[in-house]
Formats: structure tokens, C-alpha cells, sequence
């Protein structure tokens, strides 16, 4: 499966229980770049519109050829069913509180590629693509 997650240059991902920012223009491109996307309930308001399945648990009902969406708990428990990972990372540092707790190259991921980007929101987003 492929796990997508957005993230500050120090990797944190929410505060206080929040997202640190909101990019509806990169929720409708991650939404094009995987037809098979599964979400959290969390992230559904940010998504609408969008194909994707919502679950309580995405992990569990991802195929293993689909993404994940994840934007609050732990992925390291889920690492041996990750192939790829993508991550989206902001330009700015926001206050977080919560924080990504993969190191792709610790865990054996590569890294592949990176592409630089823009949206309305964010003047530079690097999307960075990992594999086994």
C-alpha cells in the first residue's frame, strides 16, 4: 500500500488535535493522484468532493494496492504494509504537537524522487516519494 502524509519540515503533523494548516488545492491533486484513496473520518471535510472511501480504520480497509490518507495517529505499526510513502511537505514550520513517527530511510524506504510544487496556499510544497 502506499501512506501519504503532509508534514512540516520537522515532521510534525497536527497541534492541539488540529491540522497545522488546511491546502484544499493539494487534497483535490492527491485525490486525482490516487483513485484508490481511503481517509479517516478527521480529514472527510477536507476531501469533499473528492473520490475516496472513508473509514474508522483506513489501514484495515486499504487493498493493498490503494493509499492512505493519514493525518493523525501512528504509522510505524502499519510499516510492513507500506511499499511506498509520499510525503507532502509545507514550506513553513507550524507549532505542532503531534509528529511523524516513521524515518523512511531507517525503515527502508528509499527515496525515489522528489517534485516541487505550488498552490494557492503554499508557494512551495516538495513532494517526496519513497519505495521498499
Amino acid at each position: 500500500m502506499t501512506l501519504i502524509v503532509c508534514l512540516d519540515p520537522k515532521g510534525g503533523m497536527l497541534f492541539n488535535k488540529r491540522r497545522q494548516t488546511v491546502d484544499y488545492d493539494l487534497c483535490r491533486r492527491i485525490g486525482a493522484d490516487f483513485p484508490d484513496l481511503y481517509i479517516s473520518p478527521f480529514s472527510e471535510k477536507y476531501f469533499s468532493g473528492i473520490s475516496c472511501t472513508v473509514a474508522k480504520d483506513p489501514f484495515a480497509a486499504c487493498s493493498e494496492v490503494g493509499a492512505v490518507f493519514l493525518e493523525q495517529g501512528s504509522a510505524i505499526e502499519h510499516l510492513d504494509e507500506i511499499d511506498k510513502l509520499i510525503i507532502y511537505r509545507w514550506e513553513n514550520t507550524y507549532p505542532a504537537d503531534t509528529y511523524f513517527d516513521i524515518n523512511p530511510e531507517v525503515c527502508g524506504l528509499k527515496l525515489k524522487g522528489k517534485l516541487k510544487f505550488s498552490t494557492e496556499v503554499h508557494k512551495n510544497i516538495v513532494k517526496e516519494i519513497y519505495k521498499r
